[in-house]
């Protein structure tokens, strides 16, 4: 009797137990976390005189009250709160960014390491500037990283960390035209995006809980344009005599300036380097409004990865297109066919205005006729027979070498004082 008395009290504090509020009992972890908040990114390049140049970035960010009075707890208090669950945990901030387009993501090709935060990877998801283990999140409410670590002498924080090969491929390093071989990314020419999200990585197995991804921020060309903190306008007049030209260039570049054919994108550029998409845009759209031709803006922009006004207007006249139906490759360097075909469209649309004058055309065959792409062969060909564009000696014409900064103004002048 008192055996089945004892056993109907033992039921009865287990059944009284359950129905008790759990206050004392281990509490569920949350499922996510606040995105972070507040994200500010700060230009810290030339900062460190240490060295002859540097290129960094500075970031800060907030982070959540969910996540802040997580971190706070001692890991004994976390354990007590959460359970087992809740030891050894690994805390961090990962660092998405892209440049130029917000359609390549580095997560998107690191997708796995991302989300399986070994620290082997771990400058792929917190990128430092080195491969140590990453920087864990502390339980004050701000913190900063610094992202995108490129200075003088050192560049294994471009090549062996993979950040060169993770850079889209219209996008490249810039060589300082004072300085010498110094990696940097030029934030008058190029614009960073960033977002971020935070990972807790538990301690007994691979369980992590993320946050929402952060909005993106930018900083760059993007946000100087939204600030009016651009290069000079096309309309003020830019002062070439700084422009380390060629010796053979000067005097055209000095003469294309004067005739307002120099685009503010070339202002402040070493002239000797090759041009890119962009670049031979605005030289285009300048001669194309010296010779009065009207260009419009497209309703919509087609492409992900430019909003240059230059390269819409030469989009909307059928003078240049993107290299896929929604890219445009703005840093690419131009070809010397690319060249031929762009002149010869700018010559046609130019002749329909009626103020030109119709130039006679010879007939030219190229010793390297094979190499000249099918696509550009009409506009090689015509340019060359109206003496736009000449070959580079030897009855060659090299339809594939790069058409430079200085040579892109040497041929718009050209083209102007021939048919105007």
């Amino acid at each position: 009797m008192k055996q089945t008395i004892k056993i109907i009290l033992t039921l009865c504090f287990i059944f009284n137990v359950a129905a008790m509020p759990r206050a004392w009992a281990e509490e569920i972890l949350p499922t996510q976390w606040e995105a972070p908040s507040n994200i500010v990114i700060t230009d810290k390049s030339n900062t460190d005189m240490g060295y002859l140049y540097n290129f960094l970035l500075k970031v800060t960010f907030d982070k959540g009250k969910d996540l802040q009075s997580f971190l706070e707890l001692s890991e004994d208090a976390r354990v007590s709160k959460y359970g087992k669950k809740a030891k050894d945990i690994k805390a961090v901030v990962q660092i998405d960014w892209s440049i130029d387009n917000q359609e390549h993501w580095v997560y998107k090709e690191f997708s796995e390491e991302w989300d399986a935060m070994t620290s082997a990877n771990s400058h792929v998801w917190d990128y430092s500037g080195s491969s140590e283990e990453v920087i864990p999140l502390t339980a004050e409410k701000t913190e900063e990283r610094d992202i995108l670590n490129l200075y003088a002498n050192k560049k294994t924080e471009w090549l062996d960390t993979g950040l060169k090969d993770r850079v889209s491929p219209y996008v490249y390093t810039l060589e300082h035209i004072i300085l010498g071989d110094v990696s940097i990314i030029d934030l008058e020419l190029h614009t960073i995006y960033l977002k971020m999200r935070y990972a807790v990585k538990l301690g007994d197995g691979n369980e992590i809980i993320f946050s929402d991804w952060s909005d993106v921020v930018s900083i760059g060309m993007d946000a100087m344009e939204a600030s009016g903190t651009v290069k000079p306008s096309e309309s003020q007049p830019i002062d070439v005599t700084w422009s380390n030209a060629s010796e053979w260039a000067a005097n055209t570049v000095v003469e294309a300036a004067e005739s307002g054919l120099y685009p503010a994108v070339l202002d402040k550029e070493n002239l000797q380097k090759p041009a890119t998409r962009r670049d031979f845009a605005g030289v285009a759209v300048s001669l194309l409004e010296k010779l009065g031709v009207s260009l419009a803006l497209p309703e919509s922009n087609p492409f992900v990865d430019t909003k240059d006004k230059n390269v819409l207007k030469l989009y909307q006249s059928n003078i240049m297109y993107g290299k896929s139906e929604n890219e445009f490759y703005p840093m690419s360097v131009i070809t010397r066919e690319e060249t031929a075909v762009i002149l010869e469209r700018i010559y046609t649309l130019a002749a329909k205005s009626g103020n030109i004058d119709v130039l006679p055309k010879e007939q030219y065959v190229y010793e390297d006729d094979d190499e000249i792409s099918l696509w550009a062969r009409n506009g090689v060909y015509a340019v060359s027979g109206m003496k736009l564009m000449e070959g580079v000696g030897g009855g060659r014409f090299a339809p594939k070498d790069f058409t430079t900064a200085e040579q892109a103004l040497a041929l718009s002048l050209r083209v102007y004082q021939l048919i105007n």
